[in-house]
């Protein structure tokens, strides 16, 4: 039997990205505030996704990290998460915190704040949607893009799933990590499930040194879907393809197009279709993952060997 501890190579690589980059047209606002016996019509509301996470909180299920771009938010506020492709939902603002204290409202003086949220269960969305006032329409900076960039959408077992990255969850090693992979090159890629209960986060690992379009199979990818479907804690599933162990039947990861940014990062797209083999929990089978799509997700690129 495969130990799961040999699945954890880029939940390690995740860790590392972490402390290498340590070291290195629409509705207005509803609020007013008085100045001098005039009333001054607050901006409306505009703020940055940077994170999401499912939350299975009974006071609400989303927390969200968010930049106040104009506007402010505070507990109680009514808002809408909306794409540039027209998707929206509607959220009520239960709780606000920045890294140390809880806060009562935010803005574009406040630096990221984390906002705890309830809405429609069902809600999948991303740094790629933008928080406005309810029934306004995206930021004109979203005007190309689509809901779905960035992401990860498959059909695994026969149900839709999809993953949203989060900070350093994405991460290209060109010149290796010298204690892992032989310090080869290595391409990470992390989705965590947007949907509560759900708490599944699959891992991506490629062994490349360009991450040039073609087909990856083999001994050059290593994938693990671990957590559980239902948010079950004492009972989660492993299931995974780790050459020459633990081989998923026909898995193989395609990168349709990669392109380097000038800022230090790049813009990979791609797909994956196959068989996971069951590693841990019940029932211990293969898990069929067909019709898996990432599409425009920002990687961080390190040149240098670590």
């Amino acid at each position: 039997m495969l130990s799961p501890k040999s699945f954890l190579l880029p939940a390690f690589i995740l860790l590392l990205g972490t402390a290498i980059s340590q070291t290195k047209n629409t509705p207005s606002g509803t609020t007013s505030s008085g100045t001098g016996g005039k009333t001054v019509a607050q901006p409306p509301l505009k703020a940055k996704i940077k994170a999401v996470y499912p939350e299975k909180d009974p006071l609400f299920n989303f927390q969200v990290d968010i930049e106040v771009e104009s506007g402010t938010i505070k507990a109680g506020d009514k808002i809408d998460a909306v794409s540039a492709d027209g998707k929206r939902y509607s959220f009520t603002v239960v709780r606000l915190r920045n890294p140390f204290e809880d806060v009562k409202s935010a803005d574009k003086e406040s630096g990221t704040i984390y906002l705890m949220l309830k809405g429609p269960t069902d809600a999948v969305f991303n740094a790629n949607f933008s928080f406005v006032n309810p029934g306004a329409a995206a930021p004109a900076s979203k005007a190309n893009t689509k809901s779905t960039d960035g992401m990860f959408t498959a059909v695994i077992d026969g149900a839709a799933w999809s993953g949203n990255g989060f900070s350093n969850a994405h991460l290209f090693y060109k010149g290796g990590v010298k204690q892992i992979n032989k310090g080869k090159p290595s391409l990470v890629l992390t989705f965590k499930s947007t949907q509560s209960p759900d708490n599944r986060q699959l891992n991506i690992f490629v062994t490349t040194p360009d991450a040039k379009p073609g087909v990856y199979t083999g001994e050059n990818i290593e994938m693990l879907l671990s957590g559980s479907p239902i948010g079950d804690e004492q009972s989660p599933e492993l299931y995974g393809h780790k050459y020459p162990t633990s081989l998923g039947s026909n898995l193989k990861l395609e990168i349709t197009a990669y392109k380097e940014n000038a800022d230090g990062t790049a813009t990979i797209s791609g797909k994956i279709s196959g068989g996971l083999k069951g590693i841990l929990g019940a029932p211990k089978k293969e898990l069929p993952l067909v019709s898996g799509l990432f599409e425009n997700v920002i990687v961080k690129v390190y040149t240098e060997k670590y």
